[in-house]
């Protein structure tokens, strides 16, 4: 008798075992790649098992995207040992998005996903403030503290919540900008007043410091405009003032040259 491979999508979205194990005796019935999805779209989660162990279908990076989304990390690892070309970056979003700390920190620590890209996109959502603080060390590259302080420091100034941000950011830019100074030096007309405060706890000050003057000695194409939109952000008045000092000694020689 022929068998219908809509039954085996039925049986296995109701989760009756026993009837999908039947139908899988059938030839072809379990060759649809739509038949795993649907059992996880459902929850049908012992079918879902005995479909992995058993059907040989290709499972679908949607289906795959579901299991994520529902939490299910025992199925998301069979998945991926099974077809590991399905790591795709987009599946830490979907971890994300949802908001679910385990599948987050699955996809981090399987290196799924791009943690500065999905940081950047949610950073200034309330909702995220908790995975966020979860994704922000795995933002950090252990041998590129400067480019780690810049980023934390894009991300403070594309913010439009600031002060949320820079709580956020307060875990690790002490240690990066400290590690940084030890290598970049600041210009020397603002050395002394930016190393006090990044000494004494006012390090997003210092941080910007070290920035502007990192791009002011070797990028010959920054602007002076995007110099002061960072010492604009410079909270302590003295710093900002010597910032802007210098950062005009600059604009002066621009427009002599040109």
């Amino acid at each position: 008798m022929p068998c219908d491979p809509e039954w085996m999508r039925r049986a296995s979205s109701l989760n009756n075992v026993p009837l999908v194990r039947f139908l899988h005796g059938h030839p072809n019935v379990c060759s649809h790649t739509d038949v795993i999805w649907q059992a996880i779209d459902a929850k049908a989660w012992d079918a879902v098992d005995f479909l992995l162990a058993n059907c040989t279908a290709d499972v679908s990076v949607h289906a795959l995207r579901l299991a994520l989304g529902f939490g299910n990390l025992v199925v998301v690892s069979r998945i991926l040992r099974r077809q590991p070309e399905l790591h795709h970056d987009d599946l830490l979003g979907v971890a994300v998005r949802n908001r679910n700390m385990e599948a987050i920190t699955y996809c981090l620590t399987a290196g799924i996903g791009k943690p500065r890209q999905c940081l950047l996109y949610h950073a200034y959502h309330r909702q995220h403030s908790t995975t966020n603080q979860l994704l922000l060390p795995y933002c950090m590259d252990a041998t590129k503290s400067l480019d780690n302080v810049v980023f934390l420091l894009k991300l403070y100034e594309t913010s439009d919540d600031r002060a949320r941000t820079l709580q956020l950011i307060s875990s690790e830019l002490p240690y990066q900008a400290r590690k940084v100074a030890k290598s970049v030096p600041f210009v020397s007309s603002v050395a002394a007043r930016a190393t006090s405060l990044l000494h004494t706890g006012e390090v997003l000050d210092g941080a910007l410091a070290l920035v502007i003057s990192h791009l002011y000695a070797t990028d010959a194409d920054v602007t002076a405009a995007r110099l002061t939109r960072l010492a604009d952000l410079v909270f302590d008045g003295e710093l900002k003032t010597q910032l802007y000092r210098f950062i005009t000694r600059k604009r002066k020689r621009y427009v002599h040259t040109v």
